[in-house]
Order: C-alpha cells, then structure tokens, then sequence
C-alpha cells in the first residue's frame, strides 16, 4: 500500500506492481505465503531494489531504498517522482522510489520532510576497507564504494564525529532526566537524524557543485539500496547504534537520441506527441491550402491576406520560405499520411484492448454470481 506520494495515480501503481513482480521473480516463496517470517540481508534487499527499478519504464533515472524498518532519507526529489511503499508481510518492508534532481546551480532548498541529492564527478574508487562495510555484506556494489582513506569518506567521518559531539553537548543542557525505554529510542533516533543532516551538509560542502543522497537505519536493521546507473560514488559509515549510507548522483539533461526512447517509455509523453503531430499536420494543411497550388507552388496572387505580410521587407524572407514549403508538402504528404495511419492503427488496437477487457470482466461477473 502507498503510505506517502506526490506522483500521480498511473505512477503509484507502476510502482506496486513493480514491487510485486520483482519481489515474485527474486524470492517467489514470499508471495506464496506472506505470513511466514523471514530474514532479510543487505545485499538481498538491495538486489530487490535494483529489480524494482529495471522493470519501471520511466524517463528517470530512479533510486530505490528498501528496509524492514521506518528508515530515514534526507534527499531532494524531482517534484512528481516520489512513492513510499509498505509491504505488509512478514517482516514488513519499506520501499522508496524516486528520480534525481539536476545538478544544483545554487544552493537549493529541500523538497519535503526528508531529502536532497547528489551529482556526478568521475572519482577512482578502491576496493572498500573492512571498516566501511557492516558485517561484510554492504549494501552498494564494491565499484562505487570509497575507502575508509578516501578524502569522501574521511570528510564523512569528520562531520559524523562533530555532530555526534555537538548532539551530545545539547542533550545533556536540555534534557534533565529523560528515561529510558522508548523514551531513549526516540533521541537516538532524533539524534541520527540530525546527524544525517550534518552529514550531508557537509558532504556538500566539501564537494562542491554535487548533490548527495543519505539514508540511515539501525544498524540491526538490513537496508538495501539501488541508486540511479550513473552514479558515480557511495560510501557506508556505521556509528553508534546506526548505520549511514551516502551516495552522489545528479540528473543528467537527455540527449537528443535518447529522446525516442523517452517517448516509447512514457505514455503520456507518446499522447502529447500524438496530439501535437495531428495539430502541426492540420494547420501545414489549412496553410498550404492557402498558400499554395496543388501541384507544389506558391500563388503568385494571394486570395487570402491573412497568411502573408504585407509590408517588403518580411515579404522579401516569406516569399522564398513559401517556396520551399509549398515544394516540400507534396514529398511530406505520404509520410504523414502513413504515421497517421499507424497512429489511427495503434489506437483502435488499444481502444479494441479496453472493450475486449471490458467485456470479459462483465461475463466473469456475471458467471460469478449465476
């Protein structure tokens, strides 16, 4: 079920379904009996997660945060992207999904309760120390994580210990005697957060033109992570009774051939296209009618002033460009005429899709209830 959202309806649902179908191909028992407890690794929930991602179709690049518990993000999102998820089985999970903002020019306020972002610089990565991973199994692939001697990783360290110093000093001016049991739980979780925060800031200090994704939990707790396929560096600190995993990633503007892909991928974008194309044809249409002889030549005398200037200068510029445009039509007309064609095709063949599963769903009614 969705526990928080600003994406639309369409979205949500990719979401769960894709969630279910990753979950149903990477560990089918679960599906088959939800009810039975099961334990959970880094590693096994941050491969959930990057499956999740592969089968959303999106224009995005996408992250994904899996936990079993209430973890915590802070990240800035791009507006209309986001989805938290639970899974009531046995234990429940948590899922978050959401795509990258560019890369910021200025310093950029957050979005939301809890979140910012990270940027793309080529860095050398090694192979992680033993003191960067939490009982050998990290949740991001050997690649991207920094060692513990990394100037990343150190700065990391640095601005955890301030802040974790800074907490301590407020805790004890302001809270008398706080005791324990749940009490206790809530400040250390209070304090991670704040030093999430603090991590985070400081990362962006010290990296200067890059956006940074942070999430924690207990580090009890197994959190899975898959971020976007360009990212480029991540670290993992565990400190105190939590563990923190930070990641560097900005969106990227898309290029002119993935433009084709983007409009396969998003039904939406197809839709707009689809109605921008019929709307370029009928007004070339309508101009050339007027324009335009129907062998492919431009009038000579002009019945109708409204489509051209009258003043020289701009009819000097509109009489070569009527030209050419009156030449071009006839060669672009059977074109046209076979992607409306296709067009017309693809949406009768949906429009066909819907009736049938219309249909179908009212004989399966109404042979439920005889």
């Amino acid at each position: 079920r969705v526990v928080r959202a600003d994406a639309d309806g369409r979205h949500q649902l990719a979401v769960r379904a894709a969630f279910v179908g990753a979950l149903a191909r990477s560990h089918p028992e679960v599906v088959r009996e939800p009810g039975v407890k099961r334990s959970w690794t880094p590693a096994a929930l941050a491969a959930l997660a990057a499956a999740t991602t592969s089968l959303l179709q999106s224009k995005h690049e996408l992250h994904c945060v899996v936990g079993v518990d209430d973890f915590a993000v802070n990240v800035s999102y791009k507006k209309k992207s986001l989805v938290y998820l639970r899974a009531d089985i046995k234990p429940a999970l948590r899922v978050l999904t959401y795509a990258s903002l560019p890369a910021a020019a200025s310093g950029e306020a957050n979005r939301g309760a809890h979140v910012r972002e990270d940027d793309d610089t080529t860095t050398t990565t090694t192979t992680p120390d033993v003191t960067n991973t939490r009982s050998g199994a990290s949740v991001f692939p050997a690649s991207l994580l920094t060692s513990a001697s990394s100037a990343a990783y150190v700065a990391a360290r640095a601005a955890l210990d301030d802040a974790a110093a800074g907490v301590n000093d407020a805790t004890v001016s302001e809270s008398p005697a706080s005791s324990a049991g749940n009490k206790k739980k809530e400040e250390k979780e209070r304090r991670a957060v704040a030093l999430s925060h603090a991590l985070r800031l400081s990362l962006q200090a010290s990296f200067p033109d890059a956006h940074w994704h942070v999430a924690h939990d207990w580090r009890l707790n197994p959190l899975g992570v898959a971020p976007a396929t360009s990212t480029t560096r991540a670290l993992e600190i565990a400190k105190d009774d939590f563990v923190y995993v930070a990641w560097r990633h900005a969106s990227r503007p898309p290029g002119f051939f993935n433009l084709f892909k983007l409009v396969a991928a998003d039904r939406g974008t197809l839709t707009l296209a689809r109605r921008s194309f019929l709307v370029v044809v009928l007004a070339y249409a309508m101009w050339f009618n007027s324009m335009c002889d129907p062998g492919g030549s431009a009038k000579t005398i002009r019945e109708k002033q409204s489509w051209s200037f009258g003043d020289a200068p701009r009819r000097d510029a509109e009489d070569p460009l009527t030209a050419t445009l009156c030449a071009a039509a006839p060669r672009a007309a059977p074109l046209a005429l076979v992607a409306l064609t296709l067009m017309g095709g693809n949406y009768a063949m949906g429009l066909a899709r819907r009736v049938a599963a219309h249909a179908a769903g009212r004989s399966a009614r109404k042979s439920k209830k005889a």
